[in-house]
């Protein structure tokens, strides 16, 4: 499940949607509840939210990764690192509170939660692919 809940909130973060889409069936079919992923969603945000105010308040990404606790798993620094070049503190807000949002729907709403996880990340992740293309 865990290697399932990293490609999920790196595919949301990087703006690759068919990959996201795909390990979040894969995650759903294993019984991985909704909530479970919309938090490590919420973990991974702020833990980039951490790191952009780090850059913001001018630190090298790299400076910025090695604050974090627990560290950056190597096999991710790549992505990590990219991530920090394309949200900034107010996207990144954003995107936590969407993710916050839709784990109170999860819990209250009657609405499928897998839906609503659903279309949470893959509006996260659409942001990021255009924030990605916008980077010129």
């Amino acid at each position: 499940a865990n290697a399932s809940l990293d490609d999920i909130v790196y595919s949301t973060s990087n703006g690759n949607t068919t990959s996201l889409d795909r390990a979040l069936q894969r995650a759903f079919d294993e019984g991985v509840n909704s909530v479970a992923v919309v938090r490590a969603a919420q973990r991974h945000f702020q833990r980039l939210h951490r790191a952009a105010g780090s850059v913001a308040a001018g630190n090298t990404p790299d400076q910025a990764m090695k604050t974090l606790r627990p560290p950056v798993f190597f096999k991710h620094a790549a992505s990590f690192r990219g991530e920090l070049q394309t949200w900034n503190v107010s996207r990144l807000a954003g995107a936590l509170e969407a993710l916050t949002d839709a784990e109170i729907a999860c819990k209250t709403t009657g609405i499928p939660a897998e839906a609503t996880c659903r279309r949470a990340l893959l509006g996260i992740s659409r942001q990021a692919a255009r924030l990605r293309g916008n980077r010129g």
